[in-house]
Formats: structure tokens, sequence, C-alpha cells
């Protein structure tokens, strides 16, 4: 009996021990033990056109949603008169960047400068106007770079789909340097929009240390025919050197 009794004793006393020790052993103790911390890279907020052009590379696999009815709901109708702001036409709606990689993105320019359409970041362009024609479909959008102008870009696109048929400069301003200028109009019908250009050069002739501004102003016609595509002709033309007259 004596012995049963020390039997008991000690596996109970046995049995506490292992409790404590269980109870000490925390699971969560041992994962903090061996958890890693990993500290994300810092990146910088400035991205080059190579990762622009990167981060939308898996874009162009994506199933494509966008239409007319997507352009017309981000634009307003086509207004009269054409013109642009530097700077305060960077408010809007921007054009997603899938949207741009798809259908922008290095599209040939008909008339205006520069030949192609420019790779940036999306929150340079915004969508402006928008209107149908029989033969195609209209729209445009605004461009502003950091360092010189805010272009209005014309772009027309296949009926059934929104594929670029051509891409014209239809207003812009801004300057650089020596040079400042603007280009606005309106539209006489559906399809001729009559252009005014104005180009002012900052010239030193030397004549006394005194500068004197150069203004070249060009009235030209745009047309679009009617297969979509952008023509430009020269009307006339006047230069000024100061106050005189050069032609």
């Amino acid at each position: 009996m004596g012995r049963i009794i020390i039997i008991l004793l000690t596996l109970s006393i046995t049995g506490c021990n292992f409790q404590k020790e269980d109870k000490n052993k925390n699971p969560e103790n041992s994962l903090i033990e061996k958890a890693t911390i990993l500290i994300p890279e810092k990146k910088s907020g400035k991205t080059s056109q190579k990762d622009t052009l990167a981060n939308q590379e898996a874009s162009k696999q994506e199933p494509l949603k966008y239409n007319y009815d997507y352009i017309k709901s981000q634009t307003v109708d086509l207004s009269t008169k054409l013109e642009t702001q530097y700077r305060e036409d960077r408010k809007g709606k921007h054009i997603p960047g899938k949207f741009l990689y798809n259908f922008l993105y290095g599209k040939n320019i008909s008339i205006g400068f520069p030949g192609a359409i420019p790779i940036d970041e999306e929150n340079a362009f915004v969508f402006k106007h928008s209107k149908e024609f029989k033969n195609y479909n209209l729209f445009t959008f605004t461009y502003s770079d950091e360092t010189c102008c805010t272009t209005l870009y014309g772009v027309t696109t296949v009926k059934d789909s929104i594929n670029v048929i051509d891409v014209g400069v239809l207003s812009y301003t801004g300057g650089d340097g020596g040079w400042g200028g603007e280009k606005y109009g309106k539209w006489l019908n559906d399809s001729i929009f009559k252009s005014e250009t104005v180009s002012n050069y900052l010239e030193e002739l030397g004549e006394e240390d005194n500068n004197y501004v150069e203004t070249d102003t060009i009235w030209s016609t745009i047309k679009i025919n009617q297969k979509g595509f952008f023509s430009e002709v020269k009307k006339d033309s006047v230069k000024y050197i100061g106050t005189k007259k050069q032609y």
C-alpha cells in the first residue's frame, strides 16, 4: 500500500513539471525567434522612358476593353474653337497606360511636330474632345511635357474599333529658350479647321546691344478627308522684326 502511494505521488509531481515546461514552451515565441523581417527596397519616384514601357508591357497581352463609348465617356463634345493653355491642360481625365501602349505610343503624326506621339508618363496625357463622323470617329487629347509645350492632337479612328487611322496637331502653346509660340483656330465645318500659328523669336541683332523680337504668323487650313486622313495647306504668312514688316 505504501509503494502504491509513493508511485502515485511521483507521477503527479512529474506531470506538474511537464505541464509547467509545456506552458513555458509557447509556439509563438518559437515563431518570433525564427521570423525574418523583409524590408522592401525603396524605389525612386522618377520613371524613365524604358521603365514606362516595361511597366506597361504586361498590358499588351491583356484582353482589350476599350471602345469608342469609353472614349466618349472620358471626353466632351468637340468644340468650335480649339486652343490650349500650357500646364492647365494637364488637368482632366488622364489616358490610362494600357490605352496609350496599345493605341497611341509611337503613332506617326501626319501634320505637326514631332514625327510621332512621344512616350511619357500617363499623367502627361489628357482626354479632351470627341465626335462621330460617317466614315470615321475623332477624338482629341493633350500632351504636356515638362520643359516646353502643351499640344492638342486630333486622332481619327476606324468606325467599328478604335484602331488609329491618322494623327495631327491641331493646337499648341509653350516656349523653349528664345522661342515662344502658339497655334489655335476654329472649325469652319465638320472637316475643315482654320488655323493660325504665331511664333516669337528673341533675336540678338547686335545693334547697340538691343534685342528685337521676330514674329512669324502663318495662316493655314487643316482638312480631314473622307477616309480620316489629315492634311494642312498654308494660305498666307507675315514676318515682323520689331515693328518692321519683312514680308
